[in-house]
């Protein structure tokens, strides 16, 4: 017969059974703690978590699918998945699960599904077989939804149709760059302009293959904000671009930004100008204006621009402002024949008049009139040239008044000698005086009322005889 535990032993073993008990509600506790872990992980998952037994009946879906399907997730379970997949695709997702239970994998599979109300959801599905015991007990996945990105390629896609009716009779650079920053679409002119075969561009990151390396980061960086909604498109903007040959291109760009049906942001839509050869012409332009201005700036003579039609002057260098005694920002809006004297102003009207129909012309004896009063002599020298389109008449005026003293005195110095001549000849003539010489002399050029170098001139030549 069996002896009966003392009342210790019994004791001890309710002391075990109580460190038992405890022990099991702790790994249960754990158990809970970690459940809800998972499920608070599993239910917080963008993407829908599920798993088909191998038949094909839905066995587990993640909370998600409320929010995506419209379905709550006990409405499917047990469900098979032809509910949730139109007619047409059923055939790819049976195949699917065919690969799965034959141990493979399934990685970025797009396939159409239906939600509550019948709707078509685009989806990519990744699948892995679940093991138990080295068997393949069902499949488990996740399912993403994609209709975002398939807006964003549709929009592309109908953008690229809308342009291609006038892509390659375009005289401009035509291109779409995704979101992602490559080269959806480019037309003839692009290519010719870069270089590149389309097939060489097409799929290409547009900043790492046409940028030039300098500038990436920060054209990227306006880039990034313009998807983001930060900013607006600059309407145009310069920027270069790198042909195939590494050589830079100067491109005017427009920038239209290409938005979902949902009115997200997914690319931009550019057209470009090549102006590399304007800016190098107009550069070149530049330079010859300022070469110009240099030489007009710095010239000896006064010159003077005036608008053949009106008369106006248009332009003055230094040397005109010293030669007239004004600022040029006075002499600029004159009338022409403010440079002269005002009582030979239709004088020199007549002159231009006709000295702009013949297109040049040289003046030896003219004067101009400083702000002061002062009548200074100039040599003129002008000619008429189209300036864009635009008649003017250039005149460069040289200060000659010492050349113009010189003449007087050596127009002096032959009137004395000429006159010196005639009183020896009527000296020795009729064997008189000098002083009675020279009074013949007035004597005549009054009676004949010409200058006395007229009469000697005369008296010279033998033309007149004096007694």
């Amino acid at each position: 017969m069996a002896r009966k535990p003392t009342y210790e032993e019994l004791q001890q073993r309710v002391k075990e059974l109580e460190k038992e008990v405890s022990k099991r509600k702790r790994a249960q506790e754990g158990l809970r703690e970690s459940e809800e872990r998972l499920k608070t992980v599993v239910n917080n998952v963008n993407d829908v978590i599920f798993q088909v037994s191998p038949l094909g009946f839905i066995q587990y879906v993640s909370p998600k699918v409320k929010e995506i399907y419209g379905y709550n997730p006990e409405e499917l379970i047990g469900k098979h998945l032809r509910k949730t997949t139109p007619v047409s695709e059923v055939p790819k997702a049976l195949e699917a699960l065919k690969r799965v239970l034959s141990g493979k994998t399934v990685k970025n599979l797009e396939i159409n599904q239906l939600d509550s109300r019948g709707k078509i959801i685009p989806m990519e599905i990744n699948v892995t077989p679940v093991k138990k015991g080295g068997k393949i007990i069902a499949a488990q996945g996740v399912m993403r939804d994609i209709s975002e990105r398939k807006w964003a390629e549709e929009a592309l896609k109908r953008e690229k149709e809308r342009a291609e009716g006038y892509l390659d009779i375009a005289r401009v650079m035509l291109t779409v760059v995704s979101a992602e920053e490559n080269i959806t679409l480019i037309n003839k002119k692009g290519c010719e302009i870069l270089g590149y075969h389309e097939e060489e561009l097409i799929g290409r990151n547009w900043f790492d293959i046409l940028v030039p390396e300098r500038m990436r980061g920060e054209v990227r960086g306006v880039f990034g904000k313009l998807m983001a909604g930060d900013i607006e498109p600059v309407e145009y903007y310069e920027n270069p671009l790198l042909t195939k040959d590494g050589e830079e291109r100067l491109i005017l760009f427009h920038n239209t930004v290409i938005r979902d049906s949902n009115g997200h942001i997914v690319g931009v839509l550019t057209s470009g100008e090549d102006i590399t050869e304007r800016v190098q012409a107009e550069k070149a332009l530049r330079e010859s204006e300022e070469r110009y201005r240099t030489l007009f700036e710095n010239a000896t003579d006064a010159i003077f621009i005036a608008d053949t039609n009106t008369n106006i002057i248009l332009d003055a260098n230094r040397q005109a402002e010293r030669l007239i005694g004004r600022p040029r920002d006075e002499i600029i809006g004159m009338h022409q024949s403010k440079l002269h004297p005002p009582q030979q102003a239709e004088y020199y009207n007549d002159k231009f008049r006709r000295h702009v129909q013949k297109g040049r012309f040289l003046d030896l004896q003219a004067e101009i009139i400083k702000k002061d009063g002062s009548i200074v002599p100039v040599f003129i020298n002008a000619s008429v040239i189209n300036l864009h389109g635009k008649k003017i008449i250039q005149g460069l005026f040289k200060d000659i008044t010492e050349e113009k003293v010189i003449l007087d005195l050596r127009k002096e110095m032959a009137v004395r000698t000429l006159i010196e001549k005639a009183k020896g000849m009527l000296m020795d003539r009729h064997n008189i005086s000098k002083k009675e010489a020279v009074r013949r002399l007035q004597k005549e050029s009054r009676r004949q009322r010409k200058e006395i170098e007229e009469i000697a001139k005369d008296l010279i030549s033998s033309e007149l005889f004096l007694k």
